[in-house]
């Protein structure tokens, strides 16, 4: 007798950095190293706040179908870095029969930062060149 189980394994990957008000793509590999298929497999993604999807949620579940022993399904995510800081995403991954995975990816995102300055005289006489540093 030859006793078959499926299983599950998530894998989240990302940059390791950004910055606010750039997308920041994210790959969510889920595989199956058993022996048997692991069926209605669902995805549960959860971000910190100063990430952002365009469906204004901060929790995604995303439909993965069933999984076969030895399969891999790749599902890409696109979120928005709003705020600056350490931020996480995490991914669970369950299918019927209690069976679960879960992954976390943070990165560091960055305010991005300019400033100009520009200094001149005062008063300037029409037609004359006035120099400014």
């Amino acid at each position: 007798t030859q006793i078959v189980a499926g299983s599950l394994s998530v894998d989240k990957r990302g940059p390791e950095s950004a910055i606010v008000g750039a997308p920041v793509n994210f790959e969510i590999v889920v595989s199956n190293p058993g022996t048997a298929p692991v069926l209605n497999v669902r995805l549960i993604d959860e971000f910190d706040a100063g990430l952002s999807h365009t469906s204004g949620q901060n929790a995604l579940q995303l439909p993965v179908g069933n999984v076969g022993p030895g399969e891999s399904k790749l599902v890409p995510l696109t979120l928005t870095a709003t705020a600056p800081g350490r931020l996480c995403n995490r991914v669970r991954a369950e299918g019927e029969g209690g069976i679960v995975a879960t992954d976390e990816h943070c990165i560091e995102v960055s305010q991005p930062q300019l400033s100009i300055r520009k200094t001149g005289p005062n008063a300037a006489l029409i037609g004359r060149e006035v120099p400014f540093e």
